[in-house]
Parts: C-alpha cells; structure tokens; sequence
C-alpha cells in the first residue's frame, strides 16, 4: 500500500514540474509576444469602452443556430441588457431589431478578403453598416488592416475600438495580471472567445452566452476524397440550405486541435471572471461549451 502511494506522489511531483516548466516557457513566449504586438495607446482606447456601457450585465451572442430557437421563445431579455455579437450577425434580421450596442470582429477575412465568397460577405456588411443609425462600437484588434471592411467605412454612428490582441499564458497569476491591464488577451481561437475577454475586462458583472452552440464535432466527416468535411449552420443561415466547409490541405487532427484549444480558452476565461468577481453564464441550449455554469431562468 505504501509503495502505491510513494508512485502517486512522484508522479504529483513529476506532472507538478512539468506543469511549472511548461507555464514558465508559455509565460516567456508570451512576453515577447506583447512586447512586439501590443501597444500602450490601445489600453487608453480600451478603457474608454468600458465607459459606454449601459447596465451591469450583458448578453453576448453567438451565431449558433440554438439561437433561432432562443428569439422565436422570447427568451432572452434584450432590453435590460447591452448587446455584444460577433462575425455576420448582420445578415439576420433580428440585427435590425436588436440594434446592438457592441459588434464584434476578429477574422483578418473582414479586413482583407482574398476570395470572392469574403468579398461579397465583406460588401454586404458594408452595407449593412452604412444604414445602421443608431451608436454602435466596433471592437477590432489592433493587428486588423485599414482594407475590407475598414476601407469605406463612413458612419458618424460607428465607433472603432481596437483592442490589443497578443496571445499570452504561462503563471495564472501574471496571465490574470497581462488580461486586466489590457496588453493581452487569451489566444482567441473562436471570435466568441474574443467578444467574452472584451465582456469581462469591460466590467459587466453577469455575462449572459447565447448561440454558443460548439457542436462542430456533431456534423463533421472525411468524405471520399480523404477531405475534411463540418456541417455549419448559423442563426443568419437559410432552413433549407445546408452547407459544408471542406478543411483542404488539412489534417482532422489539426481541426480537432484547434476546437480543443477553443474550449480551452473558455476555461481560462471562466477563470479569469471569477477571478474578478464576474460571473458568465451559458444560457445556450444544447451547447458543448462546459467551462461556464449553465441557467436557462433569469
């Protein structure tokens, strides 16, 4: 029995030291990372977001299609709340109707589109943008080109904010440290991922998730051609039509390493919250996402 327990405890010591060697590597890296990347005029710009808000709790929302369902049953309470939504939102109707306050953008897509099928996303969203007349920020990073979207942007009711993006992990304390200053951010591997980070550091004291479905794995196969293949659907997404992403030049593994790291950084984020008193909440149905405590009832 004692010689069972004398393995556990060199394996505690032997994982303990791992996990210290690998958080002192990360944090290295990460320091270069927002030595080169970040910069102190976009703090400023950050903190000044925090002055717009207009309650202590919000709603983000992502484009899942659980979110169809939530707006038909009138489940969430848009007009108690400031609104965050993220990616092509704007495509759905219910954007004219929400009119949210904060809209959220991460993919360098938005910014420099190289392929027809961004392009014509990208003009649509210009368009949206140039009707949209009521206040609104948008929160980009800091890296993001004065092209694509940013190229023709004219609206005396849109706000730029640009936040500072660089990856950093390593010691929780340091990591937490790095996240409240605003020089960095978790690696947001998901533009939901983002759009939290932005929630929390803006102070809102509850954190409401929406459309945050991540059930990438449920629709995903290899077709015969040895191809990737995920089912994709979004609340902006027609009933009928069903469409597929093909990963081409792409390994499942890899996919899959990415999905994982975007659960990941949900964890992280749920623990950076709490480690400011914040609380965020998956109201998503159906959702993959485990790291957050889940209340369907307001």
């Amino acid at each position: 029995m004692s010689h069972i327990k004398n393995i556990k405890a060199v394996r505690a010591i032997y994982e303990g030291s791992g996990k210290l060697f690998t958080d002192f590597v990360n944090t290295i890296k990460s320091l270069l990372f927002i030595t080169f990347l970040s910069s102190v005029k976009y703090i400023k710009s950050s903190k000044n977001l925090d002055n717009t808000k207009s309650s202590k709790d919000c709603i983000v929302l992502g484009n899942g299609p659980s979110l169809k369902k939530a707006f038909a049953e009138n489940e969430i309470q848009f007009d108690k709340m400031d609104v965050l939504c993220v990616n092509l939102f704007c495509m759905s109707e219910f954007f004219w109707q929400i009119k949210p306050r904060y809209y959220l953008l991460i993919d360098n897509a938005f910014f420099g589109p190289k392929w027809d099928s961004q392009k014509n996303k990208v003009n649509f969203m210009k368009d949206v943008f140039k009707k949209t007349d009521w206040p609104m920020y948008l929160v980009i990073p800091c890296y993001a080109a004065n092209g694509g979207l940013l190229a023709d942007l004219d609206n005396p009711n849109i706000t730029i904010v640009k936040l500072n993006t660089a990856r950093f992990d390593g010691f929780k304390s340091l990591r937490n440290f790095v996240y409240k200053t605003r020089l960095g951010m978790p690696e947001c591997q998901n533009v939901t991922n983002f759009a939290i980070c932005a929630a929390v550091n803006m102070g809102y004291q509850r954190i409401n998730l929406y459309g945050a479905d991540f059930s990438w794995m449920k629709d995903m196969h290899v077709n015969d051609e040895n191809i990737m293949c995920q089912g994709e659907a979004h609340v902006y997404d027609d009933k009928k039509v069903c469409k597929e992403t093909q990963f081409i030049g792409y390994k499942i593994s890899q996919v899959c390493k990415a999905w994982s790291n975007a659960f990941y950084i949900h964890e992280i984020l749920n623990e950076y919250a709490n480690s400011r008193n914040q609380t965020i909440v998956n109201r998503t149905r159906g959702s993959y996402i485990d790291a957050y405590q889940r209340d369907y009832n307001f």
